[in-house]
């Protein structure tokens, strides 16, 4: 009987030593060093990164200068521009959009959002997944008023 509540212990134990060590496996230094190289390979002058990990965010970090000019550096509300990087993430969300036919490619912004204006012909979701342009004059209309947008 007194080995029972000794294994249960001895598990437990060996239970917090594996979770503590998994949890201590986020290579934070590296990550950090692979982004300060990378800017510097790059002549990038400031971004913002997050690890995230079964959905939460294990390490995030802020490097470098938001705006030159004015010396204002990259902090969490800093809005840094993503480029053609967001095509794919917007490609593997309509993706999964269609195949839970929660929108299908025939529909239309006005369809979706009243605030759209109408261009004279309406515009599909299959058009702006196919040439993302579609989207720069309504994104040009409703720029966000965040510090640092340029």
């Amino acid at each position: 009987m007194k080995t029972v509540p000794y294994l249960a212990s001895l598990l437990l134990l060996v239970l917090i030593i594996n979770t503590t060590a998994l949890a201590q496996k986020i290579p934070q230094k590296e990550a950090d060093e692979f982004f300060h190289d990378f800017m510097q390979r790059e002549y990038i002058p400031g971004l913002t990164f997050a690890v995230v990990k079964n959905g939460k965010v294990v390490h995030q970090g802020q490097y470098g200068f938001a705006n030159l000019s004015w010396q204002a550096p990259v902090d969490k509300e800093t809005v840094c521009q993503t480029a053609s990087c967001s095509k794919l993430f917007a490609s593997l969300l309509l993706g999964r959009l269609f195949d839970k036919k929660i929108l299908l490619p025939e529909q239309t912004l006005g369809e979706l959002l009243d605030s759209i204006p109408y261009f004279g012909k309406p515009i599909t979701i299959k058009q702006l997944a196919i040439n993302p342009r579609f989207g720069l004059l309504i994104l040009e209309k409703l720029k966000p008023q965040k510090k640092h947008w340029n």
